[in-house]
Parts: structure tokens; sequence; C-alpha cells
């Protein structure tokens, strides 16, 4: 019997795409990614092929030490990106760096720029431009957003089911109108301390967006009873409501949401029974009082 050929184990025969880019490469950080990548010929070109191979990316983790060079070493040959988060990477990243790789990576479906401070509106206009498919968008304590922008977002990108402009101060009435009107999927959708928002766009969301399970509404102090009542008669699969700080919301409103096991982010309101005089009847045995704590 012919002796059988025995082939030992090595890395350097791994398939790339089946093997190391899925399996082996993931378990690596970016620095240590980065790192590797100095050993030799073959692992830089490993690792830039892994960077334009990868549907995600996650700076967050790494948002402080990150250059912008490196950055677009990373993405330079990408242009097949589904998810960019880009969370705290506020020291180093531009429109310079941003727009182009929007340009080229069409098929976004998420994108997370959280607290992105140096960004403009053109980067919010070439991501609407270049990427209708977007589904999750998170632009929380981003002030630069504009309501142009959010608007221009609403009409190219339909498919849009979550959306944070949490602390987006410009956004207003008009353009969060819009995006109801055009993205009917939408699921969660967090206006936190925009206080340009009141009760006109909140009843279109209840009205556009049947599907609606997160509306975060904390610090709109503009937002009153009557519009949550829509939201809560309309929105029949919301699960959280936050309306901490919104001074013209009260349980009038909250009440029947509570019974239907809706999360609010305020306490339920405390009651007490109060006795009206002497003669008093049923009927006013059964009027309640909120109860106020005057021990100051």
């Amino acid at each position: 019997m012919a002796d059988r050929q025995v082939i030992s184990p090595n890395f350097f025969n791994l398939p790339w795409e089946d093997v190391v880019f899925p399996h082996i490469f993931p378990c690596f950080t970016i620095p240590q990614l980065f790192q590797l990548r100095k050993v030799c010929i073959f692992f830089r070109e490993a690792c830039d092929s892994y960077f334009s191979w990868q549907r995600t990316l996650d700076c967050s983790r790494i948002s402080s030490r990150l250059t912008s060079n490196a950055f677009m070493l990373m993405t330079k040959s990408n242009s097949c990106l589904r998810t960019l988060v880009l969370k705290n990477c506020k020291s180093w990243l531009s429109d310079d760096v941003l727009v182009e790789l929007l340009k080229r990576n069409t098929r976004l479906c998420e994108l997370d720029l959280t607290a992105c401070s140096s960004l403009t509106n053109l980067a919010l206009f070439t991501l609407a431009e270049f990427n209708p498919d977007l589904k999750v968008l998170k632009l929380r304590e981003c002030r630069w957003v504009s309501s142009d922008a959010i608007t221009q977002l609403s009409l190219c990108c339909n498919s849009l089911q979550i959306i944070d402009l949490t602390g987006c101060w410009d956004v207003a009435d008009s353009c969060v109108s819009s995006l109801a009107s055009c993205c009917n999927g939408l699921q969660t959708v967090l206006l936190n301390d925009c206080y340009g928002i009141s009760d006109n766009c909140v009843r279109i969301i209840a009205n556009s967006c049947p599907q609606l399970k997160h509306l975060g509404l904390r610090g709109c102090w503009r937002v009153s009873n009557s519009a949550v009542k829509l939201i809560g008669e309309y929105c029949s699969l919301l699960s959280v409501l936050e309306v901490k700080d919104c001074r013209d919301i009260s349980e009038v409103s909250l009440a029947r949401l509570r019974v239907r096991g809706v999360q609010i982010d305020v306490e339920k309101t405390k009651w007490q029974r109060m006795a009206i005089g002497v003669n008093e009847n049923r009927e006013q045995m059964d009027w309640q009082f909120p109860l106020v704590n005057l021990n100051i």
C-alpha cells in the first residue's frame, strides 16, 4: 500500500474568504490587525484584503485612538459595507474622510454617527443620495444636523426603520413630519431634547407609523396629552415611551398605555383618596386627588 502523504496544518494554505476572514480575523481587534499587518508582506496583503472584504466596521471602541489616515487605509478599497459604526469619532472624522466612503459604499443598511461633532450636513446629503436602502441612522448629539438634511433623507431613504435624533436641536416639526409621512415602516423614533418638536409632528407620527414600537419625546416640552393619546390609539405595537420632563404630559394620557404594558420612563403619579365633608356621598368618595408633599 502506497504511503499516504501527510499534510501538516499551515496557516498560509488556508483559504482567506472561506476560513481566515469569517472565522479567524474577526477574533482580532483593529489595533491587533494593524500589528499583524506589520509582520510580513503576506499578512499585510491578508489584512488589506480583509479590510476590503468586511461588511461590518465598528470603530466605537477605539474612537479616541484611531486616526483619519488609519481609517482611510482600512476603507480605501471597501465598497461592500453594510454596517458602519463611528460612534464618538469626533476628534478625527470629517466630511473629507466620510463623504468618499459613503459614495463608494452604496448598500449601507446601518450608520451610527453618534457624537461626531466635526461633520456637516454634506455627509447626510451624500448619504441620502447614494444609500437609498438605509434602515438605521443614529445621529445622537450631532448639533450640526439641520431640518433640510433630515427632510432630504426622508425623501430618499424610505426604508428607514430606526432613527435617533436625540439632542439635534435644529430638528423641527416640518422635517419629522416628512420623515413620518415618507418612511411608514419606522419602528423607533427618538426625538429626545429636540425642543422644536410639538403636537403637530407627533400626530403625523401616530397617523403614519403603525409599526412604531419606541418613541422618545423626553424634554419635548411642547408636546401635550392630546398627541400622546393619538399615539396610544393608532400605534398598537408601542412598547416604550419616553416622556420625562414633558410638563404637559400626565396620567391623563399615560394611564391607558400603562394598562397595555407600555414601558414609560416616568413614575405613576401617586393618588390618595380624600374625604370631602360630613355629607359626602358615594360619588364624592370616588373622587381622587394627587398626593402632594408639602414638606419642603
